[in-house]
């Protein structure tokens, strides 16, 4: 945790660290990688919780970032990073990120996050080629085009990736196959997503909604055991 005290965090996001090192009993790896830009960061846990940042600098917005996604790990939030099906995982993992973005967004700016920093710029700048792509292809037939198609909609359609209204108008209306109430779900699905709601669930009512099938979820591991205490978050 030392390399995280480097950088001017607040005591609320010291006291969010503490909490994630006492519940793995062990402290939080920093690497420093020279392949991030300093905007860019990554956190993983497998033996241990770590943190990956630019060996070239950082900020306090990328490390808060990468402290909720360890959170949301301490906390039980199910996850496809251990997802049993290889061939499912590059489908599923931007959704599940895109769900703990959902979950840490409001988070993030109570600890002082700049909202405009929430994520990277070329995770910004990647949304809006990949966007410009699928509004001039064709109507997907494909189930599994369909699928990926509306998660990159969904993903364009969150409030941190700054699209504007008009933007967002013309991906909704280009999404021709979803149902009509489809918004609506999916607006119970991340607002279900707050801190004292529970996570269990979240992604086989994702799955559904965008026309999986559910039994094809079987590979989620959920994370089970000790959980931190909401009163840390």
């Amino acid at each position: 945790m030392n390399a995280i005290r480097e950088i001017m965090l607040s005591p609320d996001v010291l006291t969010l660290i503490g909490s994630i090192e006492q519940y793995a009993t062990q402290s939080i790896t920093v690497v420093r990688d020279k392949r991030l830009k300093p905007d860019q960061g990554a956190s993983f846990w497998q033996k241990n919780p770590e943190i990956r940042i630019s060996s070239t600098g950082t900020t306090k917005d990328v490390v808060l970032h990468e402290v909720l996604h360890l959170a949301l790990r301490a906390y039980g939030f199910p996850t496809t990073f251990q997802a049993t099906d290889r061939e499912l995982f590059p489908i599923l993992r931007p959704i599940d990120n895109l769900l703990q973005h959902h979950v840490m967004y409001r988070k993030f700016i109570a600890l002082g996050g700049n909202p405009s920093r929430f994520v990277c710029e070329k995770a910004i700048v990647d949304s809006k080629k990949c966007m410009q792509s699928l509004l001039k292809s064709p109507t997907p037939q494909n189930p599994a085009t369909q699928f990926v198609f509306t998660t990159n909609s969904l993903i364009a359609m969150s409030p941190f990736y700054g699209y504007s209204d008009l933007e967002k108008s013309l991906i909704q209306k280009r999404i021709t196959w979803v149902s009509s109430d489809f918004w609506d779900t999916w607006n119970t699905i991340t607002n279900d997503l707050g801190p004292e709601r529970k996570f269990e669930g979240c992604f086989r009512r994702t799955s559904r909604l965008l026309g999986g099938n559910p039994s094809d979820i079987g590979g989620f591991i959920y994370i089970t055991g000790k959980t931190l205490p909401w009163s840390t978050w």
